[in-house]
């Protein structure tokens, strides 16, 4: 069986329907030479900031780029960022590029997401602020006690969107939760713009910081470098196909959410299975599923793969146990336990807005047959 002939874990979404008009919308763009800083990225950062609920919405040319400036904004240097070790390695990377130190925080037990129990537990006087991750979409269901406690002890808190676009709790959206958020347009999130991110906040302060840092750190003008930046907006075109997506993308969570209400009642009384059920809203970037020990999710994926259905991962091994970390850094396995044993049994499930009903019925079969 080829990669071509398996149903895939994740898959973008660009509608036919939308090509045309993007391709004329570029095609202006080329005639106009205004590749960066133009009136596409301004239209996208105006509907994105209307869609999440912000003040501010500024586009640059990664996540990962979004959280180092933030980084620089909050002066993380020579101090210390508390996130989940069960996470993406750029959000750590990011605050060692700034000057500062990443501390990671274990999970909950039995869950993908820190509790404030465990973020107390990383916080000394050297702590600067917090990253939260929606991972999957899920939202912490400790938001508003780890809010409280930043506030209290004046700490940042960032909520990593990157799988949240669409995901909100009590009417509010991603991204508009905490101090800032931070949206990823990878190519297989919820939505794309080839690559790029997105900062959304209330706090003009930063989307001025933003503005100037990445464009070089621009006043004025280039002429007038008030800031340490670098090239890193999102560029027009960039910026056209991510219009297009934030078009559909309310439709296409509601579709992402039909898909996992699908897997629960097929799941919800399988004896190796623990459903993880969102708290409000989740956009579901991955369904995932956490299999009982003995069933050997390495074993598990294999037989599925042979079914020709392609199943994923999200953040295994753990940012603590990427080699550059161990080597770096000293890390070890067992540092953080209920972080190491999620990681054993953590699975992603096949979800993508196309996904026919018989291609979701296939891997409803395939599970209950490989377990």
């Amino acid at each position: 069986m080829t990669l071509k002939d398996m149903i895939p874990n994740v898959k973008p979404t660009i509608p036919i329907e939308d090509i045309q008009p993007i391709l004329e919308d570029i095609k202006s763009i080329l005639i106009s030479r205004k590749l960066i800083l133009g009136p596409h990225l301004q239209e996208f950062e105006t509907q994105f900031k209307k869609y999440i609920g912000t003040d501010v919405a500024v586009g640059v040319g990664s996540a990962g780029t979004a959280l180092q400036l933030l980084y620089q904004f909050f002066d993380v240097a020579n101090k210390e960022v508390v996130m989940p070790a069960l996470n993406f390695i750029t959000v750590a990377n990011a605050v060692i590029w700034a000057g500062g130190k990443p501390v990671f925080c274990d999970t909950a037990p039995d869950s993908f997401l820190p509790s404030l129990q465990s973020l107390k537990e990383k916080i000394t006087p050297r702590t600067r602020g917090v990253v939260l991750v929606h991972i999957t979409g899920h939202i912490n269901p400790e938001i508003e006690e780890i809010k409280a406690f930043c506030k209290k002890n004046n700490l940042f808190l960032i909520e990593d969107c990157s799988h949240a676009h669409g995901s909100e709790y009590n009417g509010v959206k991603a991204g508009n939760m905490c101090d800032v958020g931070v949206f990823s347009f990878y190519p297989t999130k919820v939505m794309t713009s080839g690559t790029g991110g997105m900062v959304t906040t209330n706090n003009k302060e930063i989307e001025n910081y933003l503005l100037s840092t990445r464009h070089h750190g621009q006043g004025k003008n280039l002429m007038d470098c008030q800031n340490l930046g670098g090239g890193w907006p999102l560029t027009e075109m960039a910026a056209v196909l991510g219009k297009y997506q934030l078009k559909h993308l309310e439709e296409w969570v509601r579709k992402r959410n039909a898909i996992a209400d699908r897997y629960n009642k097929a799941f919800v009384n399988h004896h190796a299975i623990r459903l993880i059920l969102p708290h409000g809203r989740s956009a579901y970037y991955k369904y995932q599923v956490m299999l009982a020990p003995e069933c050997k999710k390495e074993e598990f994926i294999a037989r599925m793969e042979g079914k020709g259905i392609a199943c994923g991962e999200v953040y295994n091994p753990p940012i603590h146990l990427q080699p550059v970390y161990q080597k770096k850094f000293g890390y070890t396995r067992g540092m953080y336990p209920n972080t190491e044993a999620v990681c054993k049994c953590l699975v992603a499930l096949p979800t993508f807005v196309e996904m026919k009903i018989e291609e979701q019925d296939i891997v409803i079969n395939a599970v209950k047959e490989s377990i």
